[in-house]
């Protein structure tokens, strides 16, 4: 599978770096110096320690605080101290920079995989990209992310809440409904299920191979915020291209309310705008 480990507006500046996780694995992911993105485990080839404890920053080289091997901003060995005093020269520095990681970009997400002979990230994506465009190119502005991310641990299966984003409607009018209620706006009428709404009309769901998926409620996608002016604003106002370039079916998508999960490691709410990445700390 094809994880997501990052969006390029996380590391805009070359030597910009994010150190995040592929399962239990630590990676850093690293802003080259041509444009280009370079991930590789966060572990040094010499004891195994850990090259990299900072969440981000911008960096030169990255320096394991074990030994003192230095690795350069794309994961190779640049500096061994006391190289031919402790090594006498038998030292191939060349085969020992961090293990890299296949990475590959879609419309500025940035994805890891650890098998170099796994279908590429657009066909792992497969159908799905034809709706994720629809927001993440939109009009033509893409999408930025905003950090640093908050974190937390939640003690569930690692499958759970990825499938819980594509489809679980069920549980938001009784688990949501204090914030419902609090909110108002179009979708507090499901606060405690006690609401006669049109369900058949109120919006549609939608899979994909690969387990992608998500629901959308129509017409909601500011309907979260109490302060929706702006973003309702920014809706009305760029829909009309989204049409122009998608036609009608996504430019109703678009000014929807989306749950949505990209198997098996994000999921994100278009309209809310929160995006999430999950994290395994073990097989169950």
């Amino acid at each position: 599978s094809w994880l997501l480990l990052g969006h390029e507006s996380l590391l805009p500046k070359p030597g910009d770096f994010i150190t995040t996780y592929m399962a239990e694995d630590k990676v850093i992911l690293s802003h080259q110096q041509d444009g280009s993105f370079r991930a590789f485990i966060n572990s040094c080839t010499h004891r195994g320690n850990q090259i990299c404890h900072a969440d981000s920053g911008n960096a030169k080289a990255f320096v394991c605080n074990y030994h003192g091997w230095v690795y350069g901003q794309d994961g190779s060995l640049v500096d061994v101290p006391l190289e031919t005093r402790c090594y006498h020269g038998q030292l191939d520095k060349a085969k020992l920079g961090a293990k890299h990681v296949r990475v590959e970009t879609y419309k500025g997400f940035i994805f890891g995989c650890g098998d170099a002979d796994a279908p590429s990230l657009e066909e792992f994506l497969g159908e799905f990209r034809w709706y994720l465009d629809t927001i993440w190119e939109g009009a033509g502005g893409g999408l930025e992310l905003l950090g640093p991310p908050m974190k937390s641990l939640l003690a569930c299966n690692w499958k759970v809440p990825t499938e819980n984003f594509v489809g679980d409607g069920y549980h938001v009018g009784w688990t949501h409904a204090g914030a419902l209620a609090q909110i108002g706006g179009e979708l507090a009428g499901l606060s405690g299920n006690r609401a006669d709404l049109p369900f058949e009309s109120l919006g549609y769901q939608f899979t994909t191979r690969h387990g992608h998926g998500f629901g959308v409620i129509n017409n909601a996608a500011p309907a979260i915020h109490v302060k929706r002016d702006g973003w309702a604003k920014y809706l009305a106002d760029t829909r009309a291209e989204v049409g122009r370039k998608f036609g009608p079916e996504r430019e109703e998508l678009y000014v929807g309310h989306w749950n949505c999960s990209i198997f098996p490691s994000c999921s994100f709410l278009y309209g809310t705008n929160t995006f999430k990445v999950w994290h395994p700390r073990g097989p169950h």
